[in-house]
């Protein structure tokens, strides 16, 4: 999987919000006008979520080409190939699956495989990944990236996931995190069941800013 200008897009931007909601119904529109009036550019919907396929193609629908849309908890090629029938440009799984990946790359999708160990990284990278999800992060912490980084993994892309919220954001970005995923601390149930938009857009927002001040963009 190379990196290609999807995923660079991914990476530019350093948040990927992850809607993963327990209802079926989502007043999908206006989350997605709050999302992206908070500078996200970057959506991953959740195979856990009910209707996750609908809501791909709701999504895509909706705004075209103006975020970068994945699909995430993909375990296998069928729920892979049904994301990408529905719209999305990129996938993440919460493990490694070589067949995963070379699907992926038949379909030219990229894969973003979850690796937890060295071992799972390496062979994530000889399987063509270039970006990983760390995974669950907040139960390695951030000393664990920086490690990384220092040392045998610094050609590999991480993407952090699992945990991360406001308070600890900045800590991953600075160990060598160059995307965080964000759930819940950015959209949850009783935000979306509240209709708090505002909220959402504001939450957003500080996202964005902590990954911009400290990459020193900030425009």
């Amino acid at each position: 999987m190379s990196v290609n200008g999807d995923t660079l897009k991914l990476q530019d931007t350093g948040i990927c919000a992850i809607i993963r909601l327990k209802k079926e119904k989502i007043d999908i529109k206006p989350l997605i006008d709050a999302l992206m009036a908070g500078g996200i550019q970057a959506v991953e919907v959740s195979f856990d979520t009910a209707g996750a396929p609908r809501l791909i193609k709701e999504i895509k629908e909706y705004v075209g080409e103006k975020i970068l849309l994945g699909a995430g908890t993909i375990f296998n090629c069928e729920s892979a190939m049904n994301a990408i029938e529905n719209g999305a440009q990129f996938l993440i799984s919460p493990h490694l699956d070589e067949n995963l990946l070379r699907f992926c790359e038949e379909k030219s999708v990229p894969c973003i495989p979850g690796v937890f160990s060295p071992t799972e990284i390496s062979n994530a990278y000889k399987n063509g990944a270039k970006i990983v999800k760390l995974y669950p992060v907040s139960a390695l912490g951030c000393n664990y990236i920086k490690t990384l980084k220092s040392g045998p993994f610094k050609k590999i892309i991480f993407m952090a996931v699992g945990g991360i919220d406001l308070s600890n954001a900045a800590d991953f970005i600075l160990a060598g995190a160059s995307i965080l995923g964000i759930g819940s601390a950015l959209i949850n149930d009783e935000l979306v069941d509240s209709k708090n938009w505002e909220k959402i857009k504001e939450n957003s927002t500080r996202f964005i800013r902590i990954v911009k001040s400290i990459r020193g963009n900030n425009d």
